[in-house]
């Protein structure tokens, strides 16, 4: 069962027993009624899949009981710091673009993470993501990042996203056999085409096509 809430009336209607065969939710641009559904979140124990996007959230929390979930979209808010994820132990995939997180960390008991966005944040430093070694997809484009590195241990990597942010450095890649694109335009200091070579990139399909020079966009938030 999926519901998409329109109206703060919808909210009122999905208590228990309803709640327990709801697994998709998804609530957009409300504002005025999202602390209710976060207040009652725990009776949501199927959830697998919750997205609250534009929502002028401040921070996560009250996700603890939601053991199930699969997939949790928090775009477009107001989100500081990454926490209240430690149970989330199903999560796949976490998408967290568009807020004001500095700092990668609370990521560590997410090991059946596939798919991490973090994009159009304020962050400076990549770290925090020693325990994802199933992630495959990593979007970390607009933001303050200046060195690639802390990402040799993420073998199962196949796309990797690092557009408009201050790159003048690269890690050795040699560790990410299935590395298959890699987008980095957008950012003015970057290594040249002829510095990022075979030996730091070995899977030739990379698309190095798009690692070059390219004037800075401005970033929204």
């Amino acid at each position: 069962m999926s519901i998409y809430i329109n109206q703060y009336d919808d909210i009122t209607k999905f208590t228990n027993p309803i709640s327990l065969f709801i697994k998709h939710i998804t609530i957009e641009n409300k504002p005025e009624c999202i602390n209710f559904i976060i207040e009652n979140l725990h009776l949501f124990d199927n959830l697998e899949e919750l997205c609250l996007i534009n929502n002028k959230i401040p921070e996560i929390k009250n996700l603890e009981k939601l053991k199930k979930l699969k997939k949790l979209c928090l775009d477009h808010n107001e989100i500081t710091e990454i926490k209240g994820l430690d149970n989330l132990i199903n999560l796949k995939e976490l998408k967290l673009s568009d807020n004001k997180i500095t700092e990668i960390k609370g990521l560590d008991n997410l090991i059946n993470l596939e798919f991490l966005d973090l994009s159009s944040n304020n962050i400076k430093y990549i770290y925090g993501l020693h325990n994802l070694h199933n992630l495959k997809i990593l979007k970390l484009a607009c933001n303050e990042i200046s060195i690639v590195n802390n990402i040799e241990h993420l073998t199962n990597l196949t796309e990797l996203y690092l557009s408009y942010n201050k790159i003048k450095q690269f890690c050795s890649f040699d560790n990410l056999i299935n590395l298959k694109k890699m987008y980095c335009f957008g950012n003015e200091e970057i290594p040249r085409k002829r510095e990022i070579n075979e030996n730091t990139v070995n899977n030739k399909r990379i698309m190095n096509e798009q690692l070059t020079n390219v004037t800075k966009k401005p970033k929204n938030n």
